[in-house]
């Protein structure tokens, strides 16, 4: 008899953890580029692969003025991935000012 309420117990453990993790969404923003350039196309590819292969999670490719950008916007947590040129990756990385803008050390 313990032994079944263990098992019984075991049933509605896994089904009720299986239920909260199907409620969870986790959505992710992909920082990319203009509409015309192309970071868009390649961003919202990698977007569609994400939703489709990772359960539970919507990604999107949000339109952005590029590279410098989308450094700030993942600094700033507004964004959870970005493309990005090497370059201006390393400044960012470095704490170097761009002529546009400049990043915090």
């Amino acid at each position: 008899m313990k032994r079944m309420a263990s098992v019984g117990l075991t049933i509605l453990l896994v089904l009720w953890v299986s239920t909260a993790f199907a409620q969870k969404q986790v959505r992710l923003s992909i920082a990319t580029g203009g509409t015309g350039g192309v970071y868009y196309p390649i961003g919202g590819g990698m977007a569609n692969i994400l939703s489709k292969h990772i359960p539970y999670a919507e990604a999107t490719a949000e339109v952005t003025a590029a590279s410098v950008d989308n450094c700030l916007l993942v600094g700033a947590r507004k964004s959870d991935m970005a493309l990005i040129m090497a370059d201006t990756g390393w400044d960012a990385l470095e704490g170097k000012a761009s002529s546009r803008k400049s990043f915090p050390s």
